[in-house]
């Protein structure tokens, strides 16, 4: 495939992947989408809890599933068609589920022995299209706040970082760690499960630290002779995935392809380290990165492609562990000739693995070791 005929086929998928808004009906805004699609898989630390949502035809459900994957699936119902999905986030010891909608609502609900309980709306404000980060025990929230769209592109004016707390009294939200201003707009938030370390991309790439009066001191965070992003966050905050390149590399190649490399960094007493390469973006590029919890496994897909640097070969989910002399040989999961897009990558620490593709949007879920699991 192209590099234009991957880009429209991304689109085609980025289309199909509008969904409901939970719990509160709304008016339909969009014609619904056939089904049933699986969006949004995630798995629990120890990788024995899977949720995802489920869209058949004009309704939607939060799913659960214990492993093996095999038995029945909790659910609960999810009403109403938006022109935006609801963002999905579980926490990592699985015993939490949080949701957000179009009109800035935030839900929650337990889950005991993969079951779901009673939801609840949150008391929080926090506008439109807002995505969630959320700690190992549900605690802590990280929330992405977009403003109101402006124009009919439905862009929003801003989007705001916001940590909110829970304690015995209840939840509570605290001020906004970017401003509420037109234009400014924070991208990449990660939450570490500790609930301590929260990294996002605010004017470079900021830091923030919860210290013993619960409030976030934010530091700048520079890697320096690095051109990268943070992609994912380890647990304990001390091992964060990056992709990019170097500034040597990047001023040796201006508008080279190929330049974004897979890099690790780890933290001791409060410094980053320099990036460790892991994976070198050449004939192969690397998609939908993923980093189990405890920063010794990875998930990626990978793209082989031809000669001409943009026909696409081979599609690949690949895992990769670390061990005691560093990282081993990576292991296929999928393997398939010519291009499949996959969405929502996850693993565990345990290796297990979930992912969709985006062809049928079938939901998968493998533990280490095992046959693969198809979410009928």
């Amino acid at each position: 495939m192209t590099h234009s005929a991957k880009s429209s086929a991304l689109f085609c998928c980025l289309l199909v992947a509008l969904t409901v808004a939970p719990i509160s009906a709304v008016s339909l805004t969009i014609a619904p989408l056939q089904g049933p699609r699986d969006e949004q898989l995630q798995l629990s630390v120890d990788g024995r809890l899977l949720v995802w949502l489920r869209v058949r035809g004009t309704s939607i459900s939060l799913c659960v599933l214990a492993a093996p994957f095999t038995g029945e699936r909790s659910e609960l119902p999810l009403l109403g068609w938006t022109p935006s999905a609801p963002r999905l986030r579980l926490s990592g010891d699985g015993r939490h589920a949080f949701w957000s909608n179009e009109r800035g609502q935030v839900w929650h609900v337990p889950i005991e022995q993969a079951r779901l309980g009673k939801p609840e709306k949150l008391p929080i404000k926090a506008g439109g299209f807002a995505s969630i980060q959320c700690n190992a025990d549900g605690s802590v929230l990280a929330v992405g706040v977009c403003g109101p769209p402006s124009g009919p592109s439905w862009t929003s004016q801003y989007t705001a970082v916001v940590t909110v707390q829970r304690y015995m009294r209840g939840w509570v939200q605290h001020d906004p760690l970017t401003p509420l201003r037109d234009g400014n707009r924070a991208q990449v938030m990660l939450l570490a499960g500790s609930g301590r370390v929260l990294v996002y991309r605010f004017d470079g790439i900021k830091q923030a630290v919860r210290n013993e009066e619960d409030d976030w001191d934010v530091s700048p965070l520079v890697f320096p002779g690095y051109d990268v992003t943070p992609e994912a966050l380890s647990a304990d905050g001390n091992v964060m995935l990056l992709k990019g390149c170097s500034d040597a590399e990047r001023a040796s190649r201006p508008g080279g392809v190929n330049q974004r490399h897979v890099w690790l960094s780890t933290c001791e007493e409060g410094n980053w380290g320099t990036p460790e390469l892991v994976l070198r973006n050449r004939n192969a590029n690397y998609y939908n990165l993923a980093m189990s919890p405890n920063g010794r496994w990875l998930a990626w897909i990978e793209f082989d492609r031809g000669e001409d640097g943009n026909t696409i070969r081979r599609t690949r989910l690949r895992t990769m562990r670390h061990k005691r002399k560093g990282w081993g040989k990576p292991r296929d999961v999928l393997d398939q000739t010519g291009f499949q897009q996959v969405w929502n990558t996850c693993i565990s620490d345990r290796g297990a693995v979930a992912w969709t593709t985006c062809k049928g949007w079938k939901g998968y879920v493998r533990e280490f070791g095992k046959k693969t699991v198809c979410l009928d």
